[in-house]
């Protein structure tokens, strides 16, 4: 019986570094030092065991995890892959550099190295694993090379150093958090001619643009009319934002899309709107306002209450259509806020009149409350839609509506002259009956005409 032949391979360590090495194709790859490695470290070309040479074209899994004395790498001309977790958690790692032979850079290789400063993806690398540069804070700028066509899940998550990123037409694949909690881009663009992927209007994101829906955004971004979602997490944590106008074709809004966006402001949420995911806008402390323009409540995913969770919504104005103002009162987190008002209507303006001896103040909108004013000799000011008038012979009125829901109405004003004898003698008779009383009637009447 034939045995098929096994590649042999054993550990060794040669000049401080350790080494798997591979007889069959005369190979060596970097593995982890027992001892850990430290400071300035070279990985060479090739190795010489037992006069034998082994070129080196690999780093191992984890072969450098956790070293947080590791300063800088510079990786040998024959290296081609770097694989998983080789470089985990090496959180003094300031400086990666590697040839252009370099061709695959596997799962969370640099995650949380934190000092990680610079680091130029070679040209070769087509694919950006899943956690390659997660919690690499202290990187500043990272070109993505046009032959790249995959970018995985969480592979920049948390690189807050980041303040602009350029997707290559080659990509067709970002995955979810790719670029998550980047707190620090102000600039982002999609190149033309990306099939998957888009920043139209230079909108400052990234638009997957067969379902239109928006899966990265900025402080800087305008999102288009013709955006459909803002997907789970777009603009979370994103510190920088302040406010964001959401267009009338969005129809939804994903779970944490906001969440953290501490200095967010001001909300504005047009008509398509109708559901709105878990925690979408939680942890936004400073929303002052919100405009909804949607006539029916939206649908608040899971937990009704998370959508504002720790947003402080009693100091949140929440204005809507007046049509929707009572909807939205009863509706959990609506109901919650500050104060629930109407957009854009004020109650009409009143009309002041003067009847049986009083003032009378009517007004086309229904249920408003009358606030007025009446000066001259005698001051008053109160509420209420009549008054009973004195003595006094000219009265300066004004009055405006008030109504929840509505913005207050224009001041009207009028000036009530009395032409009246001593007492209100108005007919000289020497006496105050019910003659004088309509007379009254009929010269204020006359006198406003």
């Amino acid at each position: 019986m034939l045995l098929p032949l096994m590649a042999h391979a054993y550990m060794r360590e040669i000049d401080g570094m350790f080494y798997d090495l591979e007889d069959s194709g005369k190979t060596a790859k970097v593995v982890n030092n027992p001892s850990l490695y430290t400071g300035e470290v070279t990985i060479p070309d090739a190795i010489v065991y037992e006069e034998v040479v082994y070129k080196v074209t690999s780093i191992g899994e984890q072969a450098f995890r956790d070293c947080t004395g590791l300063a800088s790498v510079k990786i040998g001309a024959n290296v081609t892959e770097i694989q998983s977790l080789a470089f985990y958690g090496c959180t003094q790692l300031e400086s990666v550099v590697a040839s252009q032979h370099l061709k695959s850079i596997l799962y969370g290789a640099f995650t949380n190295c934190s000092h990680l400063r610079d680091f130029i993806i070679p040209s070769g690398v087509t694919c950006i694993d899943s956690y390659t540069f997660q919690g690499c804070s202290s990187l500043t700028a990272i070109d993505i090379p046009s032959g790249v066509t995959t970018i995985g899940s969480s592979a920049f998550e948390g690189c807050s150093g980041l303040t602009s990123i350029t997707i290559p037409s080659s990509v067709r694949s970002i995955g979810t958090s790719a670029l998550a909690d980047c707190n620090g881009l102000t600039s982002i663009r999609v190149e033309s001619g990306n099939a998957r992927y888009d920043s139209r209007n230079n909108c400052n994101a990234i638009i997957e643009t067969a379902s239109n829906k928006l899966i990265v955004g900025c402080a800087n971004s305008v999102i288009p009319q013709g955006v459909a979602v803002i997907d789970d997490g777009a603009f979370h944590n994103d510190i920088l934002l302040t406010s964001i106008t959401i267009p009338n074709s969005v129809t939804s809004i994903g779970m944490y899309a906001f969440e953290g966006c501490s200095n967010l402001t001001f909300v504005s949420i047009g008509t398509g709107i109708t559901d709105i995911g878990y925690k979408a806008f939680a942890k936004c402390p400073n929303i002052s306002d919100v405009y909804c323009y949607a006539a029916n409540v939206p649908v608040i995913g899971l937990d009704a209450f998370s959508a504002f969770s720790e947003s402080n919504p009693e100091n949140i104005t929440l204005h809507v259509q007046n049509v929707s103002v009572d909807a939205y009162r009863a509706e959990v987190p609506w109901s919650g806020f500050k104060e629930v008002i109407g957009i854009g209507q004020n109650c009409a303006t009143p009309t002041i009149l003067f009847i049986d001896g009083k003032l009378k103040f009517e007004c086309d909108t229904e249920g408003v409350e009358f606030v007025y004013e009446i000066t001259e000799s005698v001051k008053d000011s109160g509420t209420g839609s009549e008054v009973k008038l004195g003595n006094t012979t000219t009265y300066h009125v004004s009055v405006y509506a008030t109504k929840d829901g509505y913005e207050n109405s224009e001041v009207a004003t009028k000036d009530v002259t009395m032409s009246v004898g001593l007492k209100g003698d108005v007919n000289d008779d020497g006496k105050i009956d019910v003659e004088d009383v309509v007379g009254v009637v009929n010269i204020i009447l006359d006198g406003n005409e």
